[in-house]
């Protein structure tokens, strides 16, 4: 799998369109050390160039996106972090990002 990220307290990323690739170790590590209060995300890009982004929503929830541009919108899901630790090791496990349960598609506005 390949990761790109943005930790924009640290200053430290990968480029969405240059993500590199990674173990689950480090991409649970980058997970896990993201800032949770300022816009900083993760995303796992798989063979097929879709890729699953994570994003702190509130104080209780991470929204989990596959973005779809062309058919305008993606799918999208609320979970705690330690849900998405676990749909971050059933990717990793061979999981297809099209079967991440709990996902619903949203038109973009």
């Amino acid at each position: 799998m390949r990761v790109y990220f943005q930790n924009y307290r640290e200053k430290t990323g990968v480029p969405t369109g240059k993500p590199l690739y990674g173990s689950i170790w480090q991409v649970l590590d980058i997970f896990d050390n993201l800032p949770e209060e300022d816009g900083s995300f993760i995303g796992i890009v798989d063979d097929d160039d879709e890729s699953l982004q994570f994003m702190k929503y509130n104080k209780y929830v991470w929204l989990i996106e596959i973005p779809k541009p062309d058919l305008g919108g993606s799918y999208q899901g609320y979970f705690t972090k330690n849900k998405c630790r676990k749909i971050i090791l059933e990717i990793f496990d061979g999981l297809p990002l099209s079967q991440v349960a709990g996902l619903s598609f949203e038109k973009y506005l």
